[in-house]
């Protein structure tokens, strides 16, 4: 069963005063089937955010169609209907702070017209439940990204799209999020569409890609694996400087590569070449060399290879 369909979609801002629209995504179809956990990734601008809430209705598309389990979002006959199936969480919803969690869930249960019982074995298993009482002005960032999830589970979707839920939160509640969602029964059965930026959390919980080139526009739809099998490069080799080196002298070491100020990361195919990267870093860098790392290339890599060497 197709649980999200985006056929053709556009969405274009205004591009002030006597300029043409600016055109952020642009064509975009893709199909999610019922039960599938998909990320949109690409490089920064290319209207990640902007696709996704598009197709949670916070922006009206330009042209194109959305469908949750086959009713039309934009179509007001149809509209009421899909969006009670499905819940869209942000970094960007915030709370009163002097509400308790037991007023904030009431409040929220009653907008959704949904009992507040529903999420209480959630706050347990994440430990909330034990400051029902107390004011949120108390809670860390952690806690309040899991009450956001709790939210959306009071509302019960069939679909859930979450915009960098975990954003701005240290390694160790990052996990702690991470770790609850995977555990969820509840969460293995919701069809996922969802941005984030660290391929730590898009490699825990999605299994499709949908990648996103300049322009807004689809690059590819596909599993993360046959993502990662696409990469010609299967290494990296990341040269931390001592000083500044001009580029010209960076690019006589092997290309290509990616620079971050002192930083420098070049890509191997093989382990030969890793080799043989390591002794021309030696030979033409030497003393201006701090250290090198070798490493298998991961996702994060995939936004400059996709840019850069496709």
């Amino acid at each position: 069963m197709q649980a999200v369909e985006v056929e053709n979609v556009v969405k274009q801002f205004p591009g002030g005063w006597r300029r043409p629209p600016v055109r952020i995504i642009d064509d975009v179809s893709f199909t999610v089937e019922k039960g599938q956990h998909v990320a949109i990734i690409g490089p920064n601008g290319c209207g990640k955010t902007t696709l996704l809430r598009t197709i949670a209705t916070i922006y009206r598309p330009d042209a194109g169609k959305v469908r949750i389990f086959g009713q039309d979002v934009f179509n007001w006959r149809q509209s009421e209907r899909s969006r009670r199936a499905f819940a869209f969480i942000s970094p960007a919803l915030n709370f009163q702070a002097k509400l308790t969690l037991r007023q904030t869930i009431e409040f929220f249960a009653t907008v959704l017209q949904k009992p507040p019982e529903t999420v209480v074995p959630f706050l347990k298993r994440t430990g909330l439940y034990a400051m029902w009482d107390r004011r949120l002005e108390g809670f860390s960032e952690g806690q309040k990204a899991m009450l956001r999830l709790a939210i959306a589970f009071l509302k019960q979707p069939r679909v859930l799209f979450l915009d960098e839920v975990v954003a701005n939160l240290d390694l160790a509640r990052r996990e702690k999020v991470i770790g609850m969602l995977e555990e969820m029964e509840a969460f293995q059965d919701l069809t996922l569409l969802m941005v984030d930026h660290d391929p730590f959390v898009v490699d825990r919980l999605c299994e499709r890609i949908l990648v996103l080139k300049e322009g807004g526009r689809v690059h590819k739809f596909t599993s993360l694996h046959e993502l990662m099998d696409e990469v010609p490069y299967r290494f990296t080799v990341e040269v931390n400087l001592k000083r500044d080196i001009d580029d010209k002298l960076a690019e006589k070491v092997a290309q290509p590569l990616q620079r971050y100020e002192m930083t420098l990361r070049y890509f191997a195919a093989d382990e030969q070449a890793v080799h043989k990267i390591s002794r021309r870093v030696l030979k033409l860098l030497g003393e201006r060399v701090q250290d090198y790392v070798t490493a298998p290339v991961s996702l994060k890599d995939v936004y400059y290879l996709m840019r850069e060497v496709n």
